[in-house]
């Protein structure tokens, strides 16, 4: 993501500088970000969920694998930062596909037992919705979150990152931008 701001921000760069060489005065530039973009193109097999691109992945596969598949797609195992997050995902879940109750998303204790990062940003797990009495680490191998079917709704669990579940992968949403030169 940074990656990307860092380009654009080159080439609004270059751009005034093209613009100043031919006009022969620097023009006033104004850039304008452009958050809805994102419904005005198809970036399928992804699918806008609340504010997100997801792509639900519906093949049982481990955490390591199903971070390799979100990979070859542009994408990541999913975070899942806030209520507002959580609740477009159950809804997806319950209207489109409410047959299937076990999702590995990017949270995980892998570097230090109990503290939980979300993979796809190394950031604290600061929101989470656990099932009750989770994470507990059972038998001191549940090192991976998933996101379960679990007393009517879909809550939070630590699981062997060797199980296999389906998989949520995130597209990184794309910066979009106009920009208007202006003649002085």
């Amino acid at each position: 993501m940074v990656v990307n701001m860092l380009k654009s921000v080159l080439h609004i760069y270059l751009l005034t500088t093209s613009v100043s060489l031919i006009c022969g005065s620097k023009p006033e530039i104004l850039v304008k970000t452009m958050d809805d973009i994102i419904s005005d193109f198809d970036y399928e097999p992804y699918k806008l969920v609340g504010e997100k691109l997801l792509y639900f992945g519906q093949v049982e596969v481990n955490w390591f694998k199903a971070n390799d598949i979100c990979h070859t797609m542009n994408g990541y195992l999913t975070s899942i930062e806030n209520e507002r997050e959580m609740n477009a995902i159950t809804e997806y879940l319950n209207i489109n596909l409410p047959n299937v109750h076990s999702w590995w998303v990017s949270g995980n204790d892998l570097a230090s037992e109990g503290n939980f990062v979300w993979a796809n940003t190394g950031t604290s797990m600061n929101y989470s919705l656990w099932s009750r009495e989770q994470p507990d680490n059972y038998n001191r191998g549940e090192n991976c979150v998933h996101v379960c079917l679990y007393d009517h709704g879909y809550k939070m669990n630590d699981w062997e990152c060797r199980h296999e579940s389906n998989f949520i992968c995130e597209h990184e949403k794309p910066i979009a931008f106009s920009v208007n030169v202006l003649r002085k």
